[in-house]
């Protein structure tokens, strides 16, 4: 069969080629370019030969393959670039004329093409505050008492949309907005943007107002001590507050978006005393902290936009301050921080495994064609209504009833096992498409046939994910150890000329890259060394420093972030800046 049709393929290329001569040779390259299955090892050696036997030039068979090699490809590209909407045309076309949308029963719709639509049309923050503060001195020159209030309202508006469209599209429509527009006038599914005001919504609108009466309390005491040249000994509380606010609005449908977070605030205590000893040439300040968060506002990519969400968590630490000049010409610093961070009693599912690891739960990849397209998601296997053969089994039987939208992954329902993710699946997590399912099977909605619910009591987890506790987990990018030191020496060079030279190290410990604390949070530990040459004009008039930062070019991993499940799940990493090495002049005036 197969050498029958590549036969008669080849006898036909060479009947055109004898017929047509060079015009004939550039049409079968073009139909091969334009993805047309002519095979060119026939088109190009049957030309070569007739070369061979001077029936034709060479320059000209050349010439016509790459004419023909070009118009082919133009073809192939327009084909291909609108066949990426050759799918939504054709259904554009079959459901249009019953939609009842205006323009599709005459000039005829498309089925938009799903695209990723974020758009903040209008955001206002209005913040007003009053603030007043009184001093006490107890003790004149000694014990002073500073007492501070603040009255804060801050009033947050936002008007925006987010969708993954879908929906039919007059032909001929050039803007978004305008599609937008006619599928939110028309009902269409998912085209209301506020489902929380009544009638369909172009874009969601929300208004908030926060207030919060803050401030502080110091008690400082300044002693006359014999072995320093002055003491401030201080205790404070002060309450810090920052306001909350909406996250971008989210088309129904999405996942695992909290449409609030709320305001921040922190209870501050710190003891601490600062001294300046041996005539002015060493300071030794040391500080004790601890801070308590309330509704500590965290960031994270969901559903392709930035949210913010709200945790507990207390910190706590000690911070060392010094600066020692033993000569006119040397100076030193040191700094060095403990800092203690544990998050409080608080859930949240994690994006990255959202299944919390639990040996029943598949973590579903959407891959339908909705507004939950490429989300994860999170079923449970409970066992009820199921075969008695196990998850396994029954996600296969899942899979298999006519019209399923869900699949076995590649590598299996265990196929992640080894990285901490015990059952998978490609599926859908479009709330609709479950509830058709469990009507016709006739179940109740959020129950799925065998053996699969759509949330678990004994875990708290929904369709969105296994809520895990985070009780005593570190705070994302906050080292327990710094230290940072310095040296500096500065020589005249004659002519009322100066040159310093200054030479900086900074080191911290490990840290997390996320609340989490999982293994591909982690981030090392690092270090960064600088030196500065600063030659000085008489009087400071204007100088001239040559710098290198990052001296030994070292690739420090500053931070991450942790994108979307629809976007992968890829972890963003941020690296501080690289060896830098370079030469600026300035002037003082």
């Amino acid at each position: 069969m197969v050498e029958r049709i590549i036969g008669g393929l080849s006898a036909f290329i060479i009947a055109t080629i004898s017929t047509l001569g060079y015009s004939g040779i550039a049409l079968m390259m073009a139909i091969e370019s334009a993805c047309i299955p002519l095979p060119s090892e026939v088109i190009m050696p049957f030309s070569g030969s007739l070369v061979a036997s001077g029936r034709f030039s060479l320059n000209l068979v050349a010439l016509a393959g790459a004419v023909g090699c070009l118009l082919g490809s133009y073809v192939a590209y327009f084909v291909g670039a609108n066949g990426l909407d050759y799918g939504q045309t054709m259904i554009g076309a079959l459901l249009g004329p019953f939609s009842g949308v205006p323009g599709c029963d005459t000039t005829g719709c498309i089925f938009g093409s799903p695209y990723y639509d974020n758009n903040t049309e209008r955001t206002s923050v209005e913040s007003k505050a009053i603030y007043g503060e009184g001093y006490w001195d107890i003790v004149p020159d000694t014990l002073k008492f500073t007492l501070g209030l603040r009255g804060t309202e801050d009033v947050k508006e936002f008007t925006g949309r987010i969708t993954i469209f879908n929906g039919l599209i007059p032909i001929g429509s050039t803007d978004g907005n305008q599609s937008l527009k006619v599928c939110n006038e028309q009902g269409q599914a998912g085209c209301d943007f506020d489902s929380g005001t009544v009638g369909n919504q172009l874009y969601e609108s929300t208004r908030r107002t926060f207030d919060k009466i803050t401030g502080r309390a110091v008690l400082a005491w300044t002693p006359k001590l014999d072995f320093t040249d002055q003491t401030n000994i201080y205790a404070s509380y002060s309450r810090g507050y920052k306001a909350g606010g909406s996250n971008p609005g989210v088309q129904q449908g999405n996942l695992g978006v909290p449409a609030f977070y709320d305001p921040e605030s922190i209870d501050a205590y710190e003891i601490g005393a600062k001294n300046t000893l041996l005539d002015g040439r060493l300071q030794a300040n040391l500080t004790a902290w601890y801070y308590d968060y309330g509704n500590y506002q965290i960031s994270a990519i969901i559903a392709n936009t930035s949210v913010n969400t709200n945790i507990n968590t207390f910190l706590d630490g000690l911070e060392g301050e010094f600066l020692w000049a033993p000569t006119d010409r040397w100076q030193f610093d040191l700094n060095a921080g403990w800092t203690e961070s544990k998050i409080g009693k608080t859930e949240q599912i994690d994006t990255r495994n959202p299944g919390g690891g639990l040996d029943y739960a598949v973590v579903i990849k959407d891959a339908t064609l909705t507004t939950t397209n490429a989300q994860n998601c999170v079923l449970y296997h409970n066992g009820t209504n199921g075969t008695g053969l196990g998850l396994d089994a029954d996600y296969t039987f899942l899979s298999s009833f006519p019209g399923s939208p869900f699949f076995v992954a590649p590598g299996g329902v265990n196929g992640l096992a080894a990285s901490g993710v015990p059952n998978v699946g490609y599926g859908t997590c479009n709330g609709a498409i479950l509830n058709q399912i469990s009507d016709a099977f006739g179940l109740a909605h959020g129950t799925l046939p065998f053996g699969f619910t759509e949330s678990d009591s004994a875990s708290g987890g929904n369709l969105t994910g296994v809520p895990i506790q985070l009780d005593g987990k570190q705070l994302a990018n906050t080292p327990p150890y710094t230290v940072s030191f310095g040296a500096q020496y500065t020589m005249p060079v004659g002519g009322g000329f100066n040159l310093t030279s200054r030479a900086d190290f900074y080191w911290q410990a490990a840290s997390w890259g996320r609340i989490f604390n999982d293994p591909a949070d982690h981030m090392r530990s690092y270090s960064v060394a600088n030196a500065l040459f600063t030659l000085n004009a008489p009087d400071n008039a204007w100088y001239v420093s040559a710098y290198a930062r990052n001296l030994f070019g070292a690739n420090n991993q500053t931070g991450q972030y942790l994108t979307s499940s629809s976007s992968g799940l890829w972890t963003g990493v941020f690296y501080g800046e690289p060896r830098n090495v370079g030469i600026t002049v300035g002037a003082r005036f």
